[in-house]
């Protein structure tokens, strides 16, 4: 159901930062001269993603003003091909997550234009953008963040191509290396 509450995402958003901060603040690497196939890694555990694309993609909701359906979800954790088709064994990994909401298409503009206007306050990109016109072309918005390069996305659903009454939110993570593990070199 679509409903407004400009009150609740302020502190949701406050959490989200909160939590990407923290996540993200030590695991860039100090050396920015050193990019290549042996660059250090941002470091997170799976555990870690997964708590912040489901944070992310109540936040998300919440600007939105729907209401994410969770027994939906479907994560998605794999792992990283490198720039030259390098496959390390080192414990890196990818990870999608996506969940659902229903929602008649007639709102699904409203939602991605209050997602665009507010990720590019938090320093989204974004990277496609498109209101939703009918069943062929629905509406979608790709956003990646400009430091991060998390990505996150709103789509119109179409599993049958036919009945586009939901919307999935998405929130990835680039390629991502335990905390714990040392990083494999080429």
């Amino acid at each position: 159901m679509f409903r407004s509450s400009p009150g609740r995402t302020a502190p949701l958003r406050a959490a989200i930062t909160a939590v990407a901060v923290l996540i993200t603040g030590g695991c860039m690497p100090a050396d920015d001269d050193s990019k290549g196939v042996n660059a250090p890694l941002p470091r997170m555990t799976r555990e870690a993603a997964l708590k912040w694309a489901k944070d992310y993609t109540a936040y998300m909701g919440g600007i939105a003003g729907v209401d994410i359906d969770r027994s939906t979800e479907v994560p998605h954790y794999a792992g990283c091909v490198g720039e030259n088709n390098e496959v390390a064994e080192d414990g890196r990994f990818i990870f999608r997550y996506r969940v659902f909401t229903e929602l008649p298409p007639t709102q699904h503009t409203a939602v991605v234009r209050a997602l665009k206007n507010q990720l590019e306050k938090d320093g989204y990109e974004i990277a496609d953008y498109r209101e939703y016109q009918d069943t062929r072309l629905s509406a979608s918005l790709l956003a990646i963040h400009k430091e991060h390069g998390y990505t996150v996305s709103a789509n119109t659903n179409r599993p049958n191509k036919t009945s586009p009454d939901s919307m999935s939110f998405s929130a990835n993570v680039p390629c991502m290396l335990p905390p714990d593990a040392e990083q494999q070199q080429f």
